[in-house]
Formats: C-alpha cells, sequence, structure tokens
C-alpha cells in the first residue's frame, strides 16, 4: 500500500499512467473490501450491488454450486472412474470452463484432474470430439435439465371425508 501511495503521490492520483518503475499503476480502488463479510455486505448494499465489491469467495461458491448441479446428473455408473483422465471429469470441466469463468486451478482442484495444465488439456480434447461416444453420452447427461423430484399427487376429498378424517371415525 505504501508503494502505491507513493505512486499515486508521484503522478498526481492519475492511473493509467507509469509508475515509477516505468510500470503502469494497478487499478487499485476497484475490487476489494477490507473487513468482515458483514461489513463487505453492507458496502455493497450501501453501493447498491455493483462488481467493485465482489469477492472472489462468491465466485467460487457458485462455481461449486454449478459444478454439483452437473455432477448430480450424471449417473453413479459414469462417475465410477476414478482416473484423473476420467472422461466425465474432462467433460464437467469443458463445461464449467463454458458455462462460468472457473479456473483452471480450481477446476483441477475440484475435480482432481492434477494440474491446470492437464485440464487444459483434456478441455481441448473434449472441444474437439476427441474423447469419443464416452464423452457424448456425458455431455448429453448434464445438458438436461436438473432432475426435480416429483410432486404428489394431489388428492382431494370431498367434506364427508375430510369431516371423518378430523374427528377420527374413518
Amino acid at each position: 500500500i505504501e508503494a502505491y501511495r507513493h505512486a499515486l503521490a508521484v503522478t498526481g492520483g492519475r492511473q493509467g499512467r507509469q509508475g515509477t518503475q516505468g510500470e503502469p499503476l494497478p487499478p487499485l480502488d476497484r475490487g476489494w473490501v477490507l473487513g468482515s463479510e458483514d461489513f463487505r455486505r453492507r458496502m455493497i448494499e450501501r453501493r447498491g450491488g455493483g462488481e467493485s465489491t465482489r469477492n472472489p469467495d462468491d465466485e467460487e461458491r457458485s462455481w461449486a454450486a454449478h459444478l454439483k448441479s452437473l455432477l448430480e446428473r450424471l449417473p453413479a455408473e459414469a462417475r465410477a472412474d476414478e482416473r484423473v483422465s476420467a472422461v466425465w471429469r474432462a467433460v464437467l470441466a469443458y463445461l464449467m470452463k463454458t458455462q462460468t469463468t472457473a479456473k483452471n486451478q480450481w477446476l483441477a482442484t475440484a475435480l482432481r484432474m492434477g494440474s491446470s495444465t492437464f485440464v487444459s488439456k483434456q478441455v481441448g480434447l473434449v472441444r474437439v470430439g476427441r474423447r469419443g461416444p464416452e464423452a457424448a453420452r456425458c455431455l448429453e447427461w448434464c445438458r438436461k435439465p436438473p432432475r426435480v423430484p416429483e410432486p404428489d399427487p394431489v388428492r382431494w376429498e370431498t367434506d364427508d371425508e375430510a369431516w371423518r378424517r378430523i374427528e377420527g371415525i374413518g
């Protein structure tokens, strides 16, 4: 922070100018909030939402929720292959990369795929269709809407049936 304050003093507070070492000054006036989670939420409310106070943890929580919904769509037998190079892992990484802003390192950890480089390679293979028919099946399963439990059918009772049930007669 001291270096940033010094750079602001040198440039007269104008961002986008060159710093003392010739490097461009980073825009540190947006994208972060110091303080507790409660304080951060109050600041977001005060500003009326917005990108400048977005917390990276919120983004990771949304990635985790999306990944969970994709995992729930895959049948258990499809997830039986526990290898790092399993087709279902590559397909989920591909879908996460195309549907979210998830980073390769986060996907490598969340899907237990090893390194971010390996995630990138596997996503590329799925994208060009070089993971075979099993990848196509996994993509089909994951693109279906999430499973929603069927509601119980409504049974209408007559007034007499209702009174008997309430009174414990029948």
